[in-house]
């Protein structure tokens, strides 16, 4: 395998395996059957990385002091590229979610508004109904994209939606 060392190639592993919060799990499980200079180290890294997760440090360099990283060009190494690692993992993740979301909307897009509807709620939105429509343009036929965070939404397109659609029902509710 590359030229990493094996808490390098463990990381690299268990990183593009799941996300950066499984790795700190899985390195948390793994210190206690490791011998103790390998499971400082490991103690280390998961430290840093809870921090990153946590928004306190930006890059996993800053976690450590100056001087010992300028003493310690290997670790400085080893940090830059679990560094560059956590960077590719969030954006994979990141970009394989996004997809993901987009193809839930795509295929089902009623039960995707009642789930975002539902996570809005959770998260404290009170009376939160997402809307995304479009509509051609008069001129040129293009579609224009309406949705409920447009700055006009609520004073002239949402008027003229609801007395577009005023006569549109459920056909159960017709009965």
């Amino acid at each position: 395998m590359d030229d990493l060392s094996p808490v390098e190639i463990v990381i690299k592993h268990k990183l593009h395996l799941g996300t950066v919060q499984n790795a700190v799990k899985w390195f948390k499980e793994l210190e206690r059957g490791v011998m103790v200079p390998i499971k400082a180290g490991i103690r280390f890294v998961v430290n840093l990385l809870e921090k990153k997760l946590r928004g306190e440090i930006y890059e996993l360099t800053d976690g450590v002091d100056k001087k010992v990283l300028e003493r310690d060009p290997e670790l400085r190494e080893l940090l830059e590229k679990l560094q560059n690692l956590y960077f590719e993992v969030w954006n994979y993740s990141f970009n394989v979610g996004y997809e993901d979301c987009l193809d839930k909307f795509t295929a089902n897009s009623h039960e995707f508004c009642y789930k975002v509807m539902k996570r809005a709620q959770v998260r404290g939105l009170r009376n939160f109904k997402p809307v995304l429509f479009t509509a051609p343009c008069k001129y040129c036929g293009k579609p224009m994209v309406f949705a409920h965070r447009d700055p006009n939404w609520d004073n002239e397109v949402k008027p003229q939606l609801h007395k577009a659609f005023s006569n549109w029902y459920y056909i159960k509710c017709s009965r």
